[in-house]
């Protein structure tokens, strides 16, 4: 912390803390201080270098083995304090080798003091040399403990001071207490030695050739003290000194030494200790040495072990001879002995006869090999050597036949008697033979010891039930072409006497290649015989690889709906295997089961989906007797790297057979109606070699690319990859650089202005078939129309069977003067009126009706419900853009108050201004396609729409209300139109309404819906009416669908916000075969402001003084671009800023007032439809204003 600095170093100078004189004078010692954190108060001290003499008074020499703090004395001191620290030493030594250590003190004749240890010269006193021993620390060691106890002077010090002649001296005391002696001990590590190079130190005995003694003194304080390395401990042989000799403390056999049978072989050693000790004590080992060897040949192979044989044959008709291994026992000198292979595959065997019979057959080990391989018939002598010991035995190879007596396949085939595994993997049949001599062994194509010397064609022969599922070849490998509903018999027959078989059943089930689907179980047949009516679950699985996660999924399972049945969305539950985004629709249509699933973490890795994944579990009812088949299609499997495309199942696709009530079929007829089925399944297994390089399908679209909903990839499809991509631009690994107008369009899915995991959802059920996007939303104020359709995941219109939409207005003042409607049903709610339009086309709605008082920007919420082909629905099909009361979940999340009605539009309503002259009656006509696509079209300044005639208003609210089965749950407009009703909360909405209140954002990685109501009781649904939403496979629409047709761009951003804002600038891409919507960005972060309003509470809806501005704007907060997807100009004359007038009455940018990003990912705020609806560049008023 300091450090000390002389005035004068000619005077005095100074090294860390010590100082020197130089010459005569004085010099200032002062402290530096090396941090600024130390300080104390400046001071310092004079020091004088003067001629005074002072002599040294005597030399103190001090020895102590430790030194302690006393308990009186203090050992701390505060800056500035003094104090006298107390401590003493002490002298301890014990034990042979302790330490003590050494100070030597100078005083002098004023008082002071000096510790001198490293300037004196310190010696041992005459006669302590083999008692102590000094190190070159000032340290010493005992060494000596011939005396127990004493306290002698036995060091010497000498100190001349400034290299004066004349030294000073002092002599240091040395205590010694050692405890006494009561007994010593001599251990050997080996009970047995043996000559180097003798048979007795090879493997298996491993005698060694020395053995090590070990000498120890015990004292009667409990101590011990080694003496193996102390020349004072004398090691003697005592017996055996013609057998071993010592060097050291090592026991070492002679070469010379000679073992007699019928001499002693030990050898004892003593230890004694001349002069210091009277202590001996001795111990004992045995000499020994390798004395012979003996042989002998068993069978090779057999499972049972029959004894020596001196004779081989010939294996039954095969013309292969038997052959054999040899075995051998060894023996020491002192009688033991080593046998068995432990010790016969150390052993080197020869033949005398090659002709005849070679050691190069099995068993071996280390490059030798005691299997005799015979190939001709004669004798031979076989000869064995271990340790340079040998020992032979003769053999005869005869002509003489042993024959088959038994052949039993043995329970190795696959798992659990499965043979499973890709297409033409194959396995092999492994035969346990017996024969007349009671030998026995495995007969196998390979991994049998016979394998390399015995085909099995030589004496098997081999046969399958169904070779186009699993056949065989005459060497007994099986090989898997495909599923198979039962067991596959296989038999083997032996050739020589065609007498003896054996049989075993086996199942065949295909394992999935990379991204490939299976179903079922993994063992045994994949899918399993039920009986008629049951219920039964079949998995189903995804393939992904040890390196390569799966991480998206659309598989569709296939069936006829005549033989199986799914009975609801509830029947399809989610497995352990997948723990991200899932979604099940069945019966959309009823042959078809969709599965749909994405993870989308930036990092594949973590979504766990390694190998085989498990993802989902479908409960059928067999409804049908006989061979079933189910089968499917993969739309999209994804890993982080590969995709496959439109491919068909190829391990999933199994047929397996349902047993009717009356079914008397034998297992024999079932096999022979199975035979024709599943050859024609093998041969089209056959035409998919490799489920991972499957050509892809290319699906071709139904409408223009640029318009199609949902493609936030721009592949023209809308399917699960779509999906993954808003996950990945949310999850930061996608950015807007490489993505088209229409992609990043197509990423805010649900129209909510935001880009966030609401999105993730509600496209994921768009793909389920489940969820519908809105489109050709448009306007009129007078007479007040809304026109709007639903689009499926193909941007296709929704068929009328299976999907329905609603209106919620929040009307004030025309509410209260009974406004009516001339189009569409109405009920009043607590916040405005409930409207069932009416259908105008397929997917298409519209109503209509004369507002009685002007209102402008009414808030409006659309309401979606979609059905299967039976007319059920569930939570997860239900759809609000965005929230009111009447649905359970939203009133549930914001309570039974206006602050639950979150709007999707906000339309204007308006009364025509008043004529000088009565208005004439109106002219009806009936209202026709023709006149409905003319009106979509307009750009008049009028939407104008005319009564629909009578019958066509009853043929479309007959539509509407068409009834469904009493026994599943009813749909959203079944429960009451007059008092709009609730349901149960979904999960997908909950998260929606998540950004409209401050709180955490949801996750990219959501849970699917929890399905809240209860099942009904299982039965069989009829077949019902509808059509499957235009997906067939060609192309080709259904009966009663609408020529599919070009979705206009709507995000309304009006173009006059651009031009009063000097933030925003203009950009331009092509978009949807017109002139494409603006991509605004704001600049120099201008909605970025501290003082910009922010929102603790879900925003109300949007004021109607007219006097609202439409800077209010919530701030952009943290997490990524924000992004205006504004509607394009359609007038030239909108470019110049000078002509440019406002519409009356002033706008209200009702969609920028929405509440702020929550954190958690990067968001875009889309906003569309900030300008009154009824805004149109050619209008002279407020009357009339057309939305286009």
């Amino acid at each position: 912390m300091v450090k000390f600095v002389t005035s004068n170093e000619t005077k005095v100078s100074v090294n860390g803390s010590e100082i020197q004189g130089q010459s005569l004078g004085f010099s200032d010692i002062t402290i530096v201080y090396h941090t600024p954190e130390i300080y104390v108060k400046r001071s310092s001290i004079r020091v004088t270098v003067s001629q005074d003499f002072v002599g040294v008074r005597e030399v103190s020499v001090i020895v102590y083995t430790n030194a302690t703090w006393l308990d009186s004395g203090k050992t701390e001191f505060a800056l500035n304090e003094s104090g006298t620290p107390l401590f003493k030493f002490s002298s301890e030594l014990e034990g042979y080798g302790d330490y003590g250590y050494i100070q030597v003190y100078a005083e002098y004749n004023d008082g002071t003091w000096e510790d001198v240890t490293d300037e004196a010269s310190i010696s041992l006193l005459s006669g302590f040399e083999k008692t102590l021993e000094l190190d070159e620390d000032n340290s010493f060691r005992i060494t000596d403990i011939s005396e127990l106890c004493w306290c002698k002077p036995a060091l010497f010090a000498s100190f001349s001071p400034c290299n004066n002649t004349n030294s000073f001296s002092g002599i240091g005391f040395v205590n010694k207490q050692f405890p006494q002696m009561v007994s010593c001990r001599l251990t050997i590590d080996e009970p047995q030695i043996a000559a180097v190079g003798d048979g007795a130190t090879l493997q298996p005995f491993n005698i060694t050739d020395l053995a090590n003694l070990r000498v120890t003194v015990f004292y009667d304080d409990g101590s011990s003290k080694d003496f193996t390395h102390d020349d004072r401990a004398v090691l003697t042989i005592i017996v055996g000194d013609t057998l071993a000799y010592l060097d050291g403390n090592q026991l070492r056999v002679l070469p010379t030494a000679i073992i007699e049978p019928d001499l002693s072989w030990d050898v004892t050693i003593e230890v004694t200790f001349p002069g210091v000790y009277n202590c001996s004590d001795s111990v004992s080992t045995t000499v020994v040495e390798f004395e012979n060897l003996t042989l002998s040949a068993h069978h090779y192979p057999s499972e049972v072990d029959l004894g020596p044989i001196s004779e081989l044959k010939t294996i039954d008709c095969s013309g292969v001879f038997q052959r054999a291994e040899l075995r051998a026992v060894g023996h020491l000198t002192d009688g033991t002995w080593k046998g068995g292979i432990s010790f016969s595959r150390w052993v080197d065997f020869s033949s005398s006869n090659t002709g005849i019979g070679t050691f190069t057959s099995q068993p071996c080990f280390r490059g030798l090999c005691r299997g005799l391989a015979t190939t001709a018939i004669g004798s031979l002598v076989v000869t064995g050597t271990f340790g340079g010991v040998p020992a032979t035995l003769p053999l005869d190879i005869i002509g003489d036949e042993v024959t088959i007596t038994h052949v039993e396949i043995l329970d190795t085939i696959g798992d659990y008697d499965t043979l499973h595994g890709l297409v033409n993997t194959t396995d092999n049949i492994e035969v346990m033979v017996n024969f007349t001599d009671a030998t026995s062994f495995i007969v196998s194509d390979y991994g049998a010891e016979t394998s390399d010397w015995l085909r099995p064609s030589n004496l098997l022969s081999f046969s399958s039930e169904h070779t186009n599922v699993v056949s065989v070849d005459e060497q007994g490998i099986l090989k898997l072409h495909g599923n198979y509903y039962t067991t596959n018999e296989i038999t083997v027959t032996e050739k020589c006497a065609n007498k003896y078989s054996d049989s075993k059943d086996i199942y065949a089930n295909l394992d999935p290649d990379f991204l490939d689907v299976d179903l079922g179980h993994l063992y045994g047949p994949s899918l399993r015989q039920v009986n008629l009516g049951e219920f039964f679950d079949v998995e189903v699985r995804i393939q992904a690889s040890d390196t390569e996660p799966l991480t998206a999924f659309q598989v569709k399972l296939t069936f006829d709906y005549d033989e199986l049945r799914v009975l609801h969305d509830d029947y399809c539950t989610r497995l352990h295997g997948w723990g991200w985004n899932f979604e099940c629709t069945s019966n959309d249509p009823e042959y078809e089961l969709l599965l749909v699933g994405t993870c989308g973490l930036a990092n594949a890795a973590d979504c766990g989906t390694f190998d085989n994944n498990p993802i989902g579990n479908v409960t059928f009812k067999a409804v049908k007797s006989g061979f079933i088949h189910l089968g499917g299609i993969i739309i999209k499997n994804m890993g982080n790297k590969t995709i496959t495309v439109e491919t068909p199942l190829f391990s999933g696709d199994a047929y397996f057979y349902v047993i009717g009530v009356d079914d008397d079929d034998t297992d024999s007829d079932r096999a022979r109606n199975a035979d024709d089925i599943y050859a024609v399944a093998a041969e089209a297994a056959q035409n998919i070699s490799n489920i991972s390089t499957a050509l892809v399908v290319n699906s071709t679209s139904l409408i223009d690319c640029d318009t199609m909903q949902g493609d936030t990839n721009g592949d023209c499809v809308c399917d699960v990859e779509d999906v993954q991509i808003i996950q990945f631009y949310i999850g930061g690994q996608k950015d807007m650089s490489n993505l088209s107008a229409h992609s990043i369009f197509s990423l805010d899915a649900n129209l909510d202005g935001y880009i966030d995991s609401t999105d993730v959802h509600f496209l994921l059920r768009i793909v389920a078939y489940k969820f519908r996007f809105l489109a050709d939303y448009s306007t009129t104020p007078n007479p007040f129309t809304v026109h709007i359709s639903m689009l499926t995941w193909q941007s296709l219109p929704s068929h009328h069977n299976q999907s329905n939409l609603w209106l919620e207005l929040a009307l004030d003042l025309n509410k209260d003067l009974n406004m009516t409607f001339d189009y569409g049903n109405i009920s009043s709610t607590e916040d405005g009126i409930f409207i069932i339009p009416n259908r105008i086309g397929t997917g298409e709605f519209f109503a209509g009706g004369m507002a009685m008082e002007n209102e402008y920007h009414v808030p409006l919420v659309v309401i979606v419900e979609t059905y299967d082909v039976f007319g059920n629905t569930t939570t997860s099909r239900l759809c609000p853009f965005y929230c009111t009361r009447r649905i359970e979940f939203c009133r549930d999340a914001f309570g039974d108050t206006v602050d639950a009605f979150f709007p999707y539009k906000y339309p204007n309503l308006t009364v025509p201004p008043p004529t000088l002259e009565p208005t004439s009656a109106p002219t009806y006509q009936a209202w026709t396609g023709a006149n409905i696509q003319a009106a979509r079209s307009a750009s008049a300044n009028v939407f104008a729409i005319v009564a629909i005639a009578g019958a066509m208003v009853a043929a479309l609210i007959a539509r509407h209300f068409y009834k469904k089965s009493a026994t599943h749950q009813q749909p959203f407009t079944q429960m009451a139109p007059a008092e709009a009703p609730f349901v149960p909360m979904d999960g997908f909405v909950a998260g929606v309404m998540k950004k409209w209140k401050p709180a955490p954002p949801p996750p990219i990685r959501m849970k699917s819906a929890e399905f809240s109501q209860d099942l009904q009781e299982p039965g069989i649904l009829e077949k019902g009416q509808g059509g499957n939403e235009g997906r067939r496979a060609t192309g080709e629409l259904l009966p009663g669908q609408l020529q599919p047709h070009r979705i206009e761009d709507l995000a309304e951003v009006p173009d006059f916000l651009a031009k009063k804002d000097p933030n925003i600038v203009l950009g331009s891409a092509k978009f949807g075969g017109r002139e494409p919507p603006v991509i605004r960005m704001d600049r120099n972060n201008s909605f970025d402001s501290d003082d910009a309003p922010g929102f603790s509470a879900p925003p109300p809806p949007p004021s109607r003084n007219h006097s609202a501005s439409i800077s209010q704007m919530p701030p952009k907060t943290p997490g990524g671009p924000r992004v205006r997807i504004e509607k394009p100009k359609f007038s030239d004359d909108e470019d110049s800023d000078d002509n440019w007038v406002p519409p009356r009455p002033p706008p209200v940018d009702a969609v920028s007032q929405m509440p702020p990003k929550t954190e958690g990912g990067p968001q875009i705020r889309i906003e569309r439809n900030s300008a009154p609806d009824d805004f149109d560049d050619n209008a002279s008023d407020v009357s009339g204003l057309s939305d286009d």
